[in-house]
This record gives structure tokens, C-alpha cells and sequence, in this order.
């Protein structure tokens, strides 16, 4: 078996690993040892003649795959943080295998047989059981039991779907990096601030486009053009560029990846490979997800038009002489903001500085869960902008987090947290490792980093994120952080996220860049009511994309011809404005097509019907930081990973079921 040294996890806290120095191809024998290693413990295990016991089965298997999770970490570190195009493909070949090696391991009858054997003792402790059973039911889901011929086309319907979301994924990257808009002359840029067009004059530099300023295809410059700039013709230019990415090499691939993940479906006994995906989560099927999704967008709409009224009065909306585009009403919205709150966008984040947002989310988790955070430059980073915090509970070390949170050429163009550690009971001495990844814009030097209000919400939701995982603490790998259902992982990290909202964390860390000055109360009741000021757009555009993504994946083997199309139809059925833009167009839906979201988008308005009513349970209890309700959140549902299923775990810290109209207040669609 090959080994690769040079990649071991060594040090102090458990081993860490070496994020710093993996390189694609010493990464090859390295994780290829590592599926091999945990391929012998499985075969070994299978053939053991004595009886079938959680022991001598599923705790060695366990053990086994807590390695290959590691050796898996520095594949999705490398890929998603530090790719290179003439790697992309080798790298796709890698992270296919596992779910090749899983496949082969859940076809293994005796294997099968010994787990499910396993899962009916009745003398496993509960949560014995509890792993049995999320074992054996990740088993079913890749087709343990199935005939020798459906096998034999599953594993064939596998093979594919990984090697096309790689290259979907691969797609959007190329898009990425080689869309741009030029800028000849300074006077198109007119609204835009200052520090947002030095941002402009440093691409243009960089990306040799021959103009001295340059719009790239990231996503915080792109909001901040929609927002502020005056020329309509920009305006839309940069639009459309965002949502052209994937437009053209795609359209095959998301049609083939439909297709495959329907006959999936069908080969393993489901309607459609929405309910396939729900099976394991807590709506159970695709119906009571798209019964979800639709019951908000319903609200959202009548929201959305009654704002873009609002909109139309506008001088600067009738000076358009035509109907609302998805390129204006951001900027309309930046100028309505700014009469009726008092203050646009530029001038909310003269507040937000991103040191001052990293000590209030710090401050928001000490203050929740006695979470203490201490910079370690002694910890190694994989760049000279990524920084590593040590993180304690009540003195004890559980974790370490990096921070990196600039874009840069081979990192992902979105926001995200990874978990390379999880935390094990049997374990003490590993604590959790995590990272936080953003796309923001590096700055010039010397220069501060000032957060537009979606950033700092997605920096507090990344957080809650990571919190989740660091807090988290289980028996065996398949009871963590990694496993737990897709409808309830968005919840504590939208709970948390919603603690930027509140005077504690505005009245303490929200202060001008220049002069220090605390934020206005008057800015900080207008955020505390929600911050989102066009709520039923906001709501539309991650619904529209939630209800496109279920019909797509409520479709049989081939009905798909056109996933635009479905798009469409969908879109238009549900009432979504023209106005309003959805956050993700199909062609670049890498949740979807490239990520583990297919047929649950919708999860993040699962979860919002969840954060509204906790929110009510903490408000009821005293406040988001009453320190009895936050101990119960913590040991119901924040710590337990996936040992408890999703629903008794919020009803053991609500003490009552989750409802809509918790959400329709919260978002103030009801008014």
C-alpha cells in the first residue's frame, strides 16, 4: 500500500494538517492509500466468520473511515482553495473514488447482510443503534440489496454523474476567471465610490484587459456595481455577464447530470430523485418540500410587487422610460433605502469593518456558548492572508479555525466553511479543525476592508456554520457534522447569522472606519427589523431557484430536454417580477450541479421556518442571548450532530414544531 508521509497530520492539537504545502500530485498516492486502507478494514470485516457485532463491524469500519475523512479534507482543500486547470481533471478522477469505493462496499452482500443483521440487536446502546441505522440507510441509498442488473447500471449511472458534476464545476471556474467587463472611461463609473473603483483600476491591471478599469465576475464587486452605479448601460452589462457563466458549456452537462440522476432514482425504487433526496431529510419527500417553498413564495410576491410600486414612483425609476429590469432595482432599492432609512448601502458600510465584524462574531459565540477565540500565528495558514484562531470552551481547547477570506485565482468564487476534523468522544485530544471562505476583494495595501451588509451576514452565517462543527461532539464519524440532514444544517448557522442583526453586536462592534463613531441607534433599529429591505425579493431569489431545482429533479429518465426552459416556466408560474433576478441561474447552480444541494435548495427555507420560531422561543425566553435557552440549544440540537434525528432534536430545545407563519413574520411579508 503506498504511503505518503510528507501529507501526515502531525504536531500538537491532534496533528494538523499539512493545508500549507498539499500539492495535487503528491495528493494522488496519498488519498488513493487512503481509500485502499479503508477498502482492506471493509473486506476484512465482511469475511470475519464470527457473529455480526457492533464491534467487530461497525466500530472498526468507523475508525477506518475517520482516516479517509481526513485524507478526503486535503482533496476538497486543493480543489476548492488552491486549483490549478491543469489539474482539475486529475483532481476530479480523486474525488470520484471514494463514491466508487462506497458503492462497491454497499454492494458487498455480506458486508450488507452483517449491518443489517447489526442494526436489529437489541442490545446496542441507543446510540450504537442510531449509527446502525444511519449506516445501513446510507446503504439502501446507493442500492445494497438491488438485483445484479439494476447493480450493474447503477454503478455505470454513478461513474457518470461524478465525472459530469466535475466537469460542470470545472465549467463554471473556466467562466469565472475569464469573464470580465472593461471600463474605457471614468465617467461610466459615475455613483460608484472611490474605494470600489481603485478596486476596479487594480483589476483592470491584473487582468490585462488593455482599459484602466475593469469589472471581474465576483460577486461582491458585481452587487456593488448593480447597487451604485448610474450608467444603466453598465449596469446591465455587468448583469448580464454574471448570469451568462456556465451558459454556454453547460447546457449539455446539467441535461445528461438530470437525466442520470433520474434512472437513479427509478433503479433504486423512488418516483423521481426529489424524493430519493428527502428520503433521509425532514421533509420526507419532494411534495412536502415544494408544498414549503411555494407557501413562502406565494407571500413573497405580493411582497415584491407592493415594493416595486414603491420603486416606480421614483424620479429616477420613471427617468428609465421602460419597465423594471433585474439590473435596476438594486438600484433603485439603494436610493429608496437611502430617503426612507437615511442611509444607502456605501454609507452602512462605512460601518461594517471587517475586523470589527470578525470581534463581534467572535464576541456573539463567546457570549452564546463561552467560546474564546485567540489568534495563533504559530498555526500555519496555506496563504499569507488566511490567518488560525485557537478555540476554547469554558478554558478547554475544541478547535482550531482559519480565516480565509479573499479571493484569489483557484479559490472558489463563494462563501463557505469546511470542516477537515470533526470532534469523537473516544478522541479527546483531536480537537475540531475548520475554516471559513470568502470571496471578498483584497484591499490596497494599508487600506480597510469594509463589509457590504450581505458580507457581514454571510460572515456571521459562516460562522454558525463552523460553530456548529466545533460545538459538535459524537460517537462515531457517522453521527457528525458531515451527516447531519440538509434541511436541518442551514438552521444554526441562519440562527446564528441573525445575531448581526441585534443591538448587542451593532451597538459594540458597528463603527465608522475613520472616526470610530458608533453606528446611529436609528441605523441600528432600521437592521434589527430584519436588515433585508426588499424582503420579498430576497425571499424570491433563493425560492425561485429552490422551486426550478425541484422540478427539475421531480422529472423521470428522460422528460428533461430543456432545463432553461423548465426554468421559465417555473419562474413565470410562481410570479417571480421580472425585476427581480434569481440568485441562481441553472447553468451556474453549483449547489445543484456541482455540490451536495441537488433537489435541496430548498433546505434554506426549511430551515428559516425553524430559525424564525426559535427566534420567537429565545425573544419569549428573554432575548437571542439569554444564556438558558442558548445551554439548551447547544445541548438539543447545536451539539448532537447527527445521533439525534433533526426533528426531536429541535423539538427537544422548542419544545414544539417549527411553523410557517413564524417565517412570515420574521421577514415582515405579512405587512
Amino acid at each position: 500500500m503506498l504511503a505518503a508521509p510528507d501529507l501526515a497530520w502531525r504536531g500538537p492539537r491532534g496533528g494538523l494538517p499539512p493545508l500549507g504545502s498539499v500539492t495535487a500530485a503528491a495528493l494522488d498516492a496519498h488519498y488513493r492509500a487512503a481509500i485502499a486502507a479503508w477498502r482492506e478494514v471493509a473486506f476484512v470485516v465482511a469475511e470475519d466468520p464470527a457473529p455480526p457485532s457492533f464491534a467487530n463491524t461497525l466500530l472498526p469500519l468507523q475508525m477506518a473511515e475517520h482516516g479517509l475523512d481526513q485524507a478526503e479534507a486535503l482533496l476538497r482543500h486543493v480543489r476548492n482553495t488552491a486549483a490549478r486547470p491543469e489539474d482539475e481533471a486529475a483532481l476530479a478522477d480523486l474525488a470520484a473514488l471514494r463514491g466508487v469505493a462506497e458503492d462497491e462496499l454497499a454492494w458487498h452482500p455480506a458486508l450488507f447482510a452483517r449491518i443489517a443483521e447489526i442494526a436489529g440487536q437489541e442490545q446496542l446502546t441507543t446510540s450504537e443503534r442510531r449509527t446502525a441505522r444511519l449506516v445501513l440507510s446510507a446503504m439502501r441509498a446507493r442500492g445494497a440489496g438491488l438485483a445484479p442488473g439494476k447493480l450493474a447500471e447503477l454503478k455505470t449511472v454513478n461513474a457518470q454523474l461524478a465525472a459530469l458534476e466535475a466537469r460542470f464545476q470545472a465549467n463554471l471556474l473556466a467562466d469565472t476567471a475569464q469573464l470580465h467587463a472593461p471600463v474605457e472611461d471614468i465617467r461610466t463609473l459615475a455613483g460608484v465610490d472611490a474605494a470600489m473603483i481603485d478596486v476596479l483600476r487594480r483589476e483592470a491591471q491584473t487582468c490585462g484587459v488593455g482599459a484602466p478599469y475593469c469589472v471581474p465576475c465576483a460577486r461582491p464587486v458585481v452587487d456593488a456595481i448593480l447597487a451604485q452605479a448610474e450608467n444603466r448601460a453598465l449596469r446591465e452589462r455587468v448583469w448580464r455577464m454574471w448570469v451568462q457563466r456556465g451558459a454556454v458549456s453547460n447546457p449539455p452537462v446539467v441535461a445528461e447530470i438530470l437525466n442520470l440522476r433520474a434512472r437513479k432514482a427509478a433503479l433504486l425504487g423512488y418516483a423521481n430523485y426529489a424524493d430519493l433526496a428527502a428520503a433521509d431529510r425532514m421533509a420526507r419527500n419532494g411534495d412536502r418540500a415544494l408544498e414549503l417553498v411555494e407557501t413562502i413564495a406565494r407571500e413573497a410576491v405580493k411582497a415584491a410587487a407592493r415594493h416595486e410600486e414603491r420603486l416606480a414612483r421614483l424620479p429616477q425609476a420613471r427617468s428609465i422610460g421602460s419597465r423594471i429590469e433585474p439590473w435596476d432595482r438594486p438600484f433603485l432599492n439603494d436610493i429608496l433605502s437611502a430617503g426612507e432609512r437615511g442611509f444607502n448601502a456605501v454609507q452602512l458600510s462605512e460601518y461594517l469593518q471587517l475586523d470589527s465584524m470578525i470581534e463581534g462574531m467572535f464576541w456573539a459565540a463567546g457570549t452564546l456558548y463561552q467560546c474564546a477565540f485567540t489568534r495563533r500565528d504559530d498555526l500555519y495558514g496555506w496563504h499569507e492572508a488566511v490567518s488560525a484562531w485557537e478555540v476554547r470552551q469554558h478554558g478547554e481547547l475544541i478547535g482550531v479555525l482559519w480565516l480565509d477570506l479573499f479571493r484569489r485565482e483557484g479559490k472558489r468564487a463563494l462563501a463557505w466553511m469546511d470542516c477537515y476534523r470533526g470532534r469523537l468522544a473516544s478522541r479527546p485530544d483531536e480537537p475540531a479543525l475548520t475554516a471559513i471562505h470568502h470571496y471578498l476583494t483584497p484591499p490596497a495595501p494599508g487600506e480597510p476592508v469594509l463589509l457590504s451588509w450581505e458580507d457581514a451576514r454571510v460572515l456571521f452565517h459562516e460562522l454558525g456554520h463552523a460553530l456548529h462543527a466545533l460545538l459538535t461532539v459524537v460517537d462515531h464519524p457517522a453521527q457528525g457534522m458531515a451527516h447531519v440532514a440538509w434541511d436541518m444544517i442551514e438552521m444554526p448557522s441562519q440562527l446564528f447569522e441573525h445575531l448581526v442583526t441585534t443591538p448587542e453586536v451593532l451597538g459594540r462592534f458597528a463603527r465608522h472606519y475613520q472616526t470610530g463613531a458608533p453606528m446611529p441607534e436609528a441605523m441600528q433599529r432600521q437592521l434589527a427589523a430584519g436588515g433585508i429591505f426588499d424582503p420579498g425579493a430576497f425571499v424570491l431569489s433563493l425560492a425561485g431557484p429552490a422551486l426550478v431545482d425541484l422540478h427539475l429533479h421531480r422529472m423521470g429518465p428522460d422528460s428533461v430536454v430543456d432545463a432553461e426552459r423548465v426554468e421559465r416556466r417555473v419562474l413565470a408560474e410562481m410570479g417571480m417580477p421580472r425585476s427581480v433576478a434569481p440568485r441562481h441561474g441553472v447553468m451556474n447552480f453549483a449547489h445543484v450541479f456541482a455540490d451536495a444541494y441537488a433537489a435541496g435548495y430548498y433546505s434554506y427555507h426549511w430551515a428559516d421556518v425553524m430559525v424564525a420560531d426559535a427566534i420567537e422561543v429565545f425573544e419569549a425566553a428573554g432575548g437571542l442571548f439569554h444564556a438558558d435557552t442558548a445551554r439548551r440549544f447547544e445541548t438539543a440540537l447545536l451539539g448532537v450532530g447527527a445521533a439525534v434525528p433533526p426533528g426531536d432534536a429541535y423539538r427537544a430545545f422548542a419544545r414544539r414544531e417549527p411553523a410557517v407563519p413564524a417565517l412570515i413574520r420574521k421577514l415582515g411579508l405579512d405587512l
